[in-house]
């Protein structure tokens, strides 16, 4: 039988010299006789052939498995994001492994579904609505107080807002004061829609877990520096600590990527009033090198090798079938 193949695929302007993460894993797949290759999605030209594909103009087959790294799911400026997943699709269809598989990515990166996905499955989660217009926003304000708006399609907390009511300038009757209202406003001609949710009461820090196969590959937790108690604030950095009472945290997130689906993930918490609530799940693990190898490594070899075997147990399992 011949060696299997995955390609590690991201948005890269030079494949030829990866991010650590990649290599790393390259050589950990290699270790276990995968032949892993770097690719750039960009490069990538899709026909009707169900077993290649065009890769940098010239016809390439198709790998085992495909790792799905972040900036294929978030850089996607050249098109709709149905096409990306349609392309997902065609892949899946043609015997191509993805990690994550399609479905599961769909329903993670869409926030609406993500949340209405954990929340069926009984995972503590904020509520959640699409709000169309600042009336809609102004509303989500008389009803919980105080809310975070975020894109239905979003990364690395970009436009994720968090506003009080009864801010300066607002009217008599009104919510929304004038630098809210112009915010929410822009950002609804921006993105069209937004999710809105309560904010989740916490003390100002947030945890973070990488999982990997169904368990927890690293747990740490991002503590704020800022004096809004924000840990994406870009003028305070948060500091790092290690996750006091993991398993509960460890419940709710395991729980999470099962009801998603998914084979590799990074998992947003924060301690609520009545416990662990789920923030968001991302749908890759991209940045572990600062893991790596520390007290937030929970593996017994590295959460490089922990991925490299996630992998190859999937290639291997769809060549069972």
């Amino acid at each position: 039988m011949p060696v299997p193949t995955v390609w590690i695929v991201d948005r890269w302007e030079d494949a030829s010299d990866p991010a650590w993460e990649v290599a790393a894993l390259r050589q950990s797949l290699a270790e276990r006789d995968v032949r892993a290759e770097v690719v750039d999605w960009e490069q990538l030209r899709f026909g009707l052939s169900r077993d290649t594909l065009l890769r940098s103009g010239r016809e390439s087959g198709l790998p085992d498995a495909m790792v799905i790294r972040s900036q294929v799911l978030t850089r996607h400026t050249a098109g709709s994001v149905a096409l990306l997943y349609d392309s997902f699709d065609h892949l899946e269809d043609c015997g191509v492994r993805l990690i994550n598989r399609a479905t599961a990515l769909r329903t993670t990166e869409n926030k609406m579904r993500q949340a209405q996905t954990l929340h069926a499955a009984g995972i503590p989660v904020p509520d959640t609505r699409l709000v169309h217009s600042v009336d809609h926003v102004g509303q989500c304000m008389r009803d919980w107080g105080e809310i975070v708006l975020k894109p239905v399609h979003g990364h690395a907390s970009i436009d994720v807002v968090r506003m009080r009511p009864k801010g300066v300038g607002h009217a008599d009757g009104e919510l929304l004061g004038t630098r809210e209202e112009i915010t929410a406003w822009h950002l609804l001609e921006h993105h069209g829609v937004l999710c809105a949710q309560p904010y989740v009461p916490n003390p100002g820090r947030d945890v973070r877990l990488t999982v990997m196969g169904g368990t927890v590959a690293a747990a740490v937790t991002h503590v704020s520096t800022s004096s809004d108690g924000s840990v994406r604030h870009l003028l305070h950095p948060y500091a790092t600590a290690r996750v006091e009472s993991l398993p509960r945290f460890e419940h709710a997130a395991l729980a999470a990527t099962a009801a998603l689906g998914l084979d590799v993930a990074t998992v947003d918490l924060v301690e609520g009033p009545d416990g662990p609530v789920v923030i968001e799940v991302n749908p890759t693990a991209t940045l572990w090198r600062p893991l790596e190898g520390t007290d937030f490594d929970l593996t017994e070899d590295g959460i490089t090798r922990e991925h490299a075997r996630v992998v190859s147990a999937a290639v291997a399992h769809g060549r069972q079938r």
